[in-house]
């Protein structure tokens, strides 16, 4: 196993956080939907329909983002007589109580992508990625005053670090 990148186990509670924080993402009075691309599905290589976190799918998400830290993790070494997690422990989510800010999401997600992504680089092509990209795209989105910031420059938009400097606390 290579030692370039961390690989933390992580736990429960990150996994329980990420997915209570999709429970509350999306447009209101939908689920919030991610789309997961598979060689296996349709022609085009997505799958149809997007994948939805409700209550009734928690579980399977969380099984889902758990399992995929564990087998870059744990898994690699499983054989290891000093492996503390040689199996992938059961998982039930537990939702967490509160909104969580934007930055508390982005940092949860940027941990568990560092501790999962591995040095393969197969984790984009992963479920775990795109679940990780929706969420984030969405906590972005969230961020304060994201949406007053032009979406595209101009060539005329030469002073638009000037017009929107860097903010320190």
């Amino acid at each position: 196993m290579s030692t370039d990148v961390s690989a933390d186990f992580v736990s429960k509670t990150h996994i329980d956080a990420l997915v209570s924080a999709a429970l509350l993402a999306g447009l209101p009075g939908m689920a919030f939907q991610y789309y997961w691309h598979n060689a296996e599905s349709d022609s085009d290589g997505w799958t149809r329909p997007s994948r939805g976190v409700t209550l009734e799918t928690a579980g399977r998400t969380g099984e889902m983002l758990w399992r995929a830290n564990w087998e870059t993790t744990m898994g690699v070494w499983a054989d290891d007589p000093e492996c503390p997690y040689p199996t992938l422990p059961e998982y039930r989510f537990e939702r967490l109580q509160g909104r969580p800010s934007a930055l508390i999401v982005l940092r949860l997600l940027m941990d568990y992508k560092y501790q999962t992504a591995g040095d393969s680089g197969e984790f984009e092509s992963t479920e775990a990625w795109a679940f990780c990209q929706s969420l984030e795209s969405d906590a972005v989105g969230r961020l304060p005053g994201f949406h007053d910031l032009p979406w595209a420059l101009q060539d005329s938009d030469r002073d638009v670090f000037e017009r929107y400097p860097e903010r320190t606390p």
